[in-house]
């Protein structure tokens, strides 16, 4: 039903950092937006201390959870994006029964190692 496509490894390192990146950014405001009303609330009415920190602290682990969840995503994708360190050898599962019949045929030594067809010579 759905099809695999490769993505553009540009798009998904984009994508990475900027998922981690706005995933901190707005987990730090919803942080900070529930710890300063709580301690406005705290301030307000003090005898509400315990209740106020408990809703607080749960509020901040969700929000936390959240980032979480994001960062176990990222992770999951960067490790999609291809390292040109070194580069991919042939193998031979790669190379269609036609070439290597053509290699057989008339085969030309690469510096690789592999061997290539250049069309027959008769």
């Amino acid at each position: 039903m759905f099809q695999e496509t490769a993505a553009n490894p540009a798009v998904i390192a984009i994508g990475v950092g900027l998922g981690m990146g706005l995933a901190v950014l707005g987990a730090g405001i919803g942080q900070g937006i529930a710890a300063g009303n709580a301690v406005s609330g705290i301030a307000r009415q003090p005898e509400a201390t315990g209740k106020i920190q408990t809703a607080m602290i749960i509020g901040l682990a969700l929000i936390e959870s959240l980032v979480i969840f994001t960062f176990v995503v990222v992770n999951g994708l960067s490790g999609k994006i291809p390292s040109y360190a070194e580069p991919a050898e042939p193998t031979s599962a790669s190379v269609s029964a036609e070439t290597k019949l053509a290699m057989q045929n008339d085969p030309v030594q690469l510096e690789s190692g592999a061997e290539a067809s250049f069309g027959s010579q008769n």
